[in-house]
């Protein structure tokens, strides 16, 4: 009879406690997190797939994608446990993984599972997720259009690195599907993906402490042809034409610059026509300077045709001539570049 009533005492004080808790609560939905009793460093174990890589704004610099991710931990606690129904998953530790480099969510959906392993019974909780979010990562457009970019999702654990530490779960493979890709008429994904667990800097954030994060890294490639046809082309048939002027005799300067004038100010319309489908971005790309260099030398070769008339013949012979071997080797230097940003 005391036995009983000393249980439904404490029973009581455990719903007052309950209370006060909920009470001291800045608001319904501030979460006080339940430490480790044990007080061990937890190794979590995170397995991605990406289901769907969405839109790439290189301007925004972000990217969508619908994902799933797994992670494992061992629950030492959860000893004499069978079935995940016999748990209570929010009184339980977690390891409190969240999307760190994510800038909008639109779906997160978490779902526990207990896994009891064969070999020493020992409790491994799983936590799945899947999630459609859109995620701000820095890319590097200076060799647009042959640019090749690493988009990453970085997963944290807001406890720090001294509780919890990530690590690539070696028995199921990383997966990315390719094949419902929104993107691919502008860019090639490639089949693997690069993960990496790592930290937080300590000059990231007012905090002392290291968290840490996981780099789950996908690598896509530019298909340039739009740029290369559409853009540089024209742009290189446009200065080609500068040497038509050549077929004015010298001593006729108003009639070369005519030609080259009409030219330039054709090149300088295409440019403004263009830009609109260029990145608007603080530092000019391989393409930019490749249609600024078209540029230059069509003023150079206005410069030409007007001096040509003030020196002799032979002036006009070894521009002429000096000229052809720029075009020559800037493309030369131009095209491998971009040979070798494509391979």
């Amino acid at each position: 009879m005391a036995t009983q009533e000393a249980t439904d005492s404490l029973n009581e004080t455990v719903k007052l406690l309950a209370k006060v808790e909920t009470n001291l609560r800045k608001s319904k939905d501030e979460v006080w997190h339940i430490k480790r009793t044990d007080n061990r460093k937890v190794r979590v174990l995170v397995r991605p797939s990406i289901i769907t890589l969405g839109e790439i704004d290189t301007v925004r610099q972000e990217f969508s994608a619908d994902l799933w991710f797994g992670v494992w931990y061992e629950e030492p606690e959860l000893k004499g446990k069978k079935r995940r129904e016999e748990v209570v998953w929010q009184d339980q530790w977690a390891p409190r993984v969240d999307l760190f480099n994510a800038v909008k969510v639109d779906k997160h959906e978490r779902k526990y599972d207990l896994i009891i392993r064969k070999e020493d019974g020992m409790p491994i909780v799983m936590i799945s997720n899947r999630v459609q979010a859109t995620f701000k990562d820095k890319m590097d457009l200076r060799s647009f259009p042959f640019d090749y970019q690493n988009l990453t999702i970085r997963l944290m654990s807001n406890w720090p690195s001294s509780q919890v530490e990530f690590a690539k779960n070696m028995a199921h493979k990383d997966t990315i599907r390719t094949d419902n890709f929104v993107g691919s008429q502008q860019w090639k994904v490639y089949k693997h993906l690069l993960c990496q667990p790592g930290a937080t800097a300590l000059d990231q954030g007012t905090s002392q402490r290291q968290y840490p994060l996981y780099n789950i890294t996908m690598h896509v490639q530019r298909k340039m042809g739009f740029y290369v046809w559409n853009i540089a082309l024209v742009e290189f048939l446009i200065m080609l034409l500068s040497f038509t002027a050549f077929c004015v005799p010298h001593d006729k300067p108003w009639s070369r610059l005519n030609v080259s004038l009409t030219l330039l100010l054709t090149s300088v319309a295409f440019k403004s026509v263009v830009t609109q489908n260029l990145p608007k971005i603080s530092y000019l790309t391989l393409l930019d300077k490749y249609v600024l260099f078209c540029m230059i030398f069509q003023g150079l070769m206005v410069a030409q045709n007007a001096l040509a008339s003030v020196y002799p013949h032979t002036f006009d012979e070894i521009s002429k001539a000096v000229m052809a071997v720029v075009i020559v080797l800037a493309h030369f230097l131009f095209g491998g570049y971009a040979l070798i940003q494509v391979r």
